[in-house]
């Protein structure tokens, strides 16, 4: 695709402070960013992180601007670019290798909550044809005592059904199904729309400015959103009330 015509000086940016805000337009999209429509309040706003930066000892880097992109040589913008492109590539791996985790851990507790339930329900029909037994057993010699000997099995029954039933709800494999496939479809939507700006917001630029600029701020956001799935699977595993196969440490 062909190079937009237009020089660095006269392209607007669209990519807003917060690299959580909306997608990265391209140049000459006949838009004003959200920086542009702050205006001073904007300028002013990075002003403050400047000085807070400062008054804590920090250097303030500014952003990196077309202008920045624009003063770098090709060969220079072409590398940057490419680093740049790995490390986004590694981020949506880890979201494709956390996404195929989660249907792994599902196939494991389907498989799990599938074999408690049945031998649940199978022990459940075990009890009950003890109590039958106890209770229609005649209660005549020589074989009255085998009544008392069958209420007393079925007593003790119960009570190892009943420490199974625990166990098998402790371990929640119902819930934790469910909760791995809700993190698997995280991971593969994050995935999804980001593949997909990338394709709309980078690769037609090719290695000019605006190609830079869009990836910095892409890159930006995905960092964003790798956090913002990890404290979802937090907040899912801590309901579930175990660790996620795919989760990552923080």
């Amino acid at each position: 695709m062909a190079e937009t015509d237009q020089s660095p000086d006269t392209r607007r940016s669209s990519v807003p402070d917060d690299p959580a805000g909306v997608p990265v337009g391209g140049a000459g999209a006949g838009r004003t960013g959200p920086a542009d429509r702050r205006g001073a309040g904007g300028a002013a706003a990075r002003s403050g992180r400047e000085q807070d930066a400062a008054a804590a000892g920090e250097a303030a880097i500014p952003d990196a601007s077309l202008e920045y992109w624009a003063a770098l040589s090709d060969e220079a913008r072409e590398e940057a670019l490419g680093l740049i492109d790995d490390y986004y590539d590694t981020l949506l791996d880890e979201f494709v290798a956390s996404a195929n985790a989660f249907v792994d851990e599902y196939k494991d507790h389907s498989k799990l909550a599938r074999r408690w339930r049945f031998w649940l329900i199978v022990l459940t029909g075990g009890l009950a044809l003890l109590n039958v037994l106890a209770t229609s057993w005649p209660d005549t010699t020589p074989t009255r005592y085998i009544r008392a000997d069958i209420s007393f099995a079925a007593a003790v029954y119960a009570v190892l059904l009943a420490l199974a039933t625990n166990i098998e709800s402790f371990h929640n494999y119902a819930d934790k199904k469910l909760s791995a496939r809700d993190s698997r479809e995280l991971f593969l939507d994050a995935y999804r729309e980001f593949d997909m700006l990338r394709l709309t917001y980078v690769y037609p630029f090719r290695t000019t400015p605006q190609a830079c600029f869009n990836l910095n701020a892409l890159y930006r956001r995905l960092v964003v959103k790798d956090a913002e799935l990890r404290r979802k699977l937090k907040q899912l595993t801590t309901t579930t009330g175990g660790p996620a196969a795919g989760q990552k440490a923080p």
